[in-house]
């Protein structure tokens, strides 16, 4: 689990407490430590792809402007939203 303040130069990754799988451009993930299992949709689940730990939301959200037709702006506040999200339920860790 991530704690502290999520901006565009943390660098994050899927947590280490939970198993993950695909389903249908869905991600399924449930919590080791609680069994709760949550869903992410296929938004959700591109930038879930991008956390490998090794670039920040920065590059993150660079990658992601390229990709789609979306001004950079709306898309860095939805990355950090979304990412937020996560942290508060402990799918994420630093790197």
């Amino acid at each position: 689990m991530t704690s502290g303040t999520i901006t565009m130069n943390s660098v994050l990754k899927p947590g280490s407490e939970q198993l993950d799988t695909e389903i249908d451009d869905k991600i399924v993930s449930m919590s080791v430590e609680n069994g709760e299992y949550y869903v992410i949709d296929e938004t959700g689940a591109i930038i879930w792809r991008l956390l490998d730990g090794d670039r920040d939301l920065e590059q993150i959200c660079d990658e992601l402007a390229q990709s789609y037709d979306a001004p950079r702006d709306d898309i860095a506040a939805a990355v950090i939203a979304f990412v937020e999200t996560l942290a508060t339920h402990g799918l994420v860790d630093r790197s």
